[in-house]
């Protein structure tokens, strides 16, 4: 399973559905050949990195990961209606707290002008989810599984009869 294509996959389908009057679409591969074409305005969603605490093992190790979305905005205007003002305003109340397929709810890092060519205004929020990173193990035989994990019984029964055997 593909995790981090299916936690921009999740954001991708509730931002098109929050802003359908605007492009909304995963990052190019090559953003240097994006060209914005829309009428009103963009939204490019990409992966930006992922943090891990330290392992916790118990038998399997797992680590809390903290995965970075990053979010680009692209407006013909700054501040009329529509523009990337509204745009921002509208993305962060769409992105904080809803909760990505397998992740905690989304919250918000940073915000950041990044410029201003041929009336096309330019901004990125960066935005944060954590979910849970297990290590991968073959399936065990499961039905020896169950076999080998004792029923409250017969924990109940072995305690007695070593309590019995120890009293003698």
């Amino acid at each position: 399973m593909n995790l981090t294509r299916s936690v921009l996959d999740s954001v991708l389908t509730h931002i098109q559905q929050v802003l359908p009057d605007y492009s909304v679409q995963l990052m190019p591969n090559n953003l240097k050949n994006y060209q914005f074409v829309h009428p009103l305005g963009a939204v490019l969603i990409g992966y930006q990195r992922s943090k891990f605490s330290k392992p916790c093992t118990t038998d399997l190790i797992t680590q809390e990961r903290r995965l970075q979305l990053r979010f680009t905005v692209f407006a013909r205007s700054l501040g009329g209606e529509r523009g990337a003002l509204d745009l921002l305003d509208f993305l962060r109340l769409a992105l904080v707290g809803f909760q990505p397929n397998h992740c905690q709810q989304i919250r918000l890092l940073s915000e950041r002008f990044l410029g201003e060519a041929d009336g096309v205004w330019c901004y990125r929020l960066s935005a944060r989810t954590e979910t849970l990173q297990v290590e991968r193990r073959p399936v065990v035989n499961q039905q020896n599984l169950v076999k080998s994990i004792p029923t409250r019984g017969e924990i109940k029964a072995k305690a007695i009869s070593q309590s019995v055997t120890s009293k003698e």
